[in-house]
């Protein structure tokens, strides 16, 4: 906050002088850091428990964990890697969110508020993204690789245009380069990882499991070729295994699990009236 607040007020001439957030315990703490800093900034706090009164921000937050998630499924990630690479997509996705031009819009925000072009503009990718930067060690034998395999996770915020943000699938660490050659493909791909073999994000776990479950339960079943029941739950079994593996994304494979599924509660009926009495 201290940075963000003396760079604005050096580079742009733009004083901050009112902040208007919850009253999280993390603003009380910036507000207590604020002080100690002498940055002269009034906190306004909204009500407790009135999320209303900052819709347009949480709104957002919305958007952003979307955008995050979409990002993630591109690059098609691991789970280790999602659970360690979300913020770096966070930040990504912010980056690129600012220099949209909305329709009935002449300039983006990030041009609006800083009256200039974003430095990255002009030299988007997408996170994920594999490339072969330079390996900038002094000592190397002569048949060793002059480059090294690394991700692109977004861009520096204060380096020369084209300069890139990766990290090294080697040493799993971050780091720079401007000397880059990109193979024209994402993570997964380099990999060989398919979707039935990524993770989604957390808030996806629970329902993964019970797919997961239903494919497990249906494995169980005893194969019986002139049982026309087992035949159904076979199919259903291997409808079940198509959805999952897809992501719940096959429309083909949803509707016939549909079918299936009215089929049987029609069987259940009929079962019901063929127990009732007879009444005479």
């Amino acid at each position: 906050m201290r940075d963000l607040v003396n760079n604005l007020k050096a580079q742009q001439g733009i004083k901050v002088g009112i902040t208007y957030c919850d009253n999280a315990s993390e603003n009380k703490k910036l507000e207590t850091d604020s002080k100690k800093d002498g940055l002269g900034l009034i906190f306004e706090y909204t009500a407790p428990n009135t999320p209303q009164r900052n819709g347009r921000v949480e709104r957002k937050f919305a958007t952003l964990y979307g955008r995050v998630r979409s990002m993630l499924n591109w690059a098609r990630l691991t789970k280790d890697l999602r659970g360690t690479m979300w913020a770096e997509t966070a930040n990504t996705a912010t980056d690129h969110e600012v220099i949209i031009v909305y329709p009935g819009e002449s300039m983006s925000s990030f041009e609006k508020f800083f009256e200039k072009e974003a430095p990255y503009a002009r030299c988007l990718r997408a996170f994920g993204e594999i490339a072969i930067i330079k390996d900038h060690e002094k000592i190397k034998e002569k048949l060793t690789d002059r480059g090294k395999v690394a991700m692109f996770l977004g861009y520096p915020k204060s380096s020369s245009t084209e300069t890139f943000r990766f990290l090294n699938l080697k040493t799993m660490k971050t780091g720079l380069s401007r000397d880059v050659i990109w193979i024209n493909k994402n993570y997964g791909s380099w990999k060989g990882l398919t979707s039935s073999n990524t993770t989604p994000l957390d808030d996806d776990d629970e329902e993964e499991e019970e797919e997961e479950a239903a494919v497990t339960a249906d494995h169980k079943i005893i194969d019986t070729p002139n049982d026309t029941a087992t035949q159904e739950q076979r199919a259903t079994r291997e409808l079940r295994k198509l959805q999952f593996t897809s992501g719940g994304g096959n429309p083909t494979a949803n509707m016939e699990l549909n079918r299936l599924s009215n089929q049987k509660n029609i069987k259940k009926q009929e079962g019901k009236w063929l127990r009732q009495p007879l009444m005479f």
